[in-house]
């Protein structure tokens, strides 16, 4: 495949963009080019997308948050590029995320011409901002406020037509009750994140822009792993953390976060509990006790010599101290769906063991605690029917 190119500085007359490819050379650790490369984009702009520039100053104003940041003596802000129509003060805008936020401006500033937004110290008020232009605004409810979120202007009558709009801009993540939780600097990171991790097939439970707080803390309780892109922690956040033993993996570079936490998961699922679930066969009982030698289905999970067991009352029954095969050899572990005859010591037909009742791994309440996140998705139904048996026998 052939291409046509010339380097920027041949092109002599506009018709020449149409003929071939312009190339602009960049080196970002030389601060090259970028100058070069706006003035082309601007000028290609100007001569044959004009009419696609074009906005009109009357319809609401749509813009997208660059950064949101405290300003000492007014409280958070948020940077905007406004891309279209007009935002004037007391407007009621609609910022796009997860939970769209609803709220007014009570304040336009703007940097002297000769400053940049994000740089600038002191600023001017406006009562108004027209299309294309950045612009700082100030208003309530901006706590949730993050870069890359969308902002509309809206009247008071499209309210939820807007935030229906501005959710569907943001895009869905999907969610599960037991994945894990992400805390990023900005909405795109969020996307990103989550994408990636989804490719890898790790759950995500909760996922927005914004700071670690207490909540998510205690929401993470039960998952154990919290991703932290890019955001501060404060320190009695950080406390609460240690505090509840969880897992954080924090940085500013998502793949080595993630490769991070699979490396953590293979480690920890090592000595992540066995779950298990078994049914005892009645007509394969071949000793009553001292030990208990029966038939058994493994319907969830993997037994293990050595696991210990209970009933479904909640009493433990003893552990397994032999499994065999058909074959009549022993062996170490058994799969769902296999049925083999297993010892249990302690074990007593009639008494601690019911004909063709069910058995659990039996596990401590500590051994249940944040291990959800780490589980299959049958593994954590069983897990779930543990901890209920446990809670009722705690409640006798």
């Amino acid at each position: 495949m052939n291409i046509n190119a010339d380097i920027f500085t041949n092109f002599k007359k506009p018709d020449d963009y149409k003929e071939s490819f312009a190339v602009v050379p960049l080196a970002a650790i030389a601060d090259y080019g970028i100058k070069d490369l706006l003035l082309v984009l601007m000028g290609i702009a100007n001569k044959f997308l004009l009419n696609k520039l074009e906005t009109d100053s009357d319809t609401p104003g749509e813009g997208m948050i660059l950064e949101a940041r405290d300003v000492t003596g007014i409280g958070k802000t948020i940077d905007v590029i406004m891309y279209s129509g007009k935002i004037s003060k007391g407007d009621t805008i609609v910022i796009g995320g997860m939970i769209p936020i609803v709220t007014k401006v009570k304040n336009l500033l703007l940097s002297p011409e000769s400053e940049e937004m994000r740089l600038a110290k002191k600023f001017n008020t406006t009562d108004e901002a027209i299309a294309a232009c950045g612009i700082k605004i100030y208003a309530e409810n901006l706590k949730d406020a993050e870069g890359g979120m969308p902002i509309y202007v809206c009247k008071p009558e499209t309210i939820e037509e807007t935030k229906a709009k501005a959710k569907t801009e943001t895009g869905e993540i999907s969610t599960s009750q037991n994945g894990v939780i992400i805390r990023t600097d900005t909405l795109g990171a969020v996307e990103a994140f989550a994408y990636l991790l989804n490719k890898e097939g790790i759950p995500i439970k909760n996922a927005r822009a914004g700071r670690v707080t207490k909540e998510d803390v205690i929401m993470g309780a039960a998952i154990a792993v919290i991703f932290v892109f890019n955001v501060h922690i404060a320190e009695d956040v950080e406390n609460l953390i240690y505090e509840k033993k969880l897992k954080i993996f924090k940085g500013e570079v998502i793949y080595r976060l993630i490769e991070g936490y699979k490396e953590w998961s293979r480690n920890i699922k090592k000595e992540v509990p066995n779950i298990a679930k078994i049914q005892v066969l009645s007509n394969c009982i071949f000793r009553a006790n001292n030990p208990a030698v029966v038939g058994v289905r493994i319907l969830n999970g993997e037994i293990k010599t050595g696991m210990r067991l209970m009933n479904t009352r909640g009493e433990l029954v003893g552990s397994i101290i032999g499994i065999e095969a058909k074959k009549g050899e022993k062996v170490p572990s058994a799969k769902k769906g296999e049925e083999v005859p297993v010892s249990i010591d302690k074990g007593e037909i009639g008494k601690n063991i019911d004909k063709d009742g069910i058995l659990y791994s039996f596990l401590t309440f500590e051994e249940t605690a944040g291990i959800e996140g780490l589980l299959g998705g049958e593994e954590k139904v069983v897990l779930e029917e543990i901890k209920q048996i446990k809670r009722a026998t705690v409640a006798k």
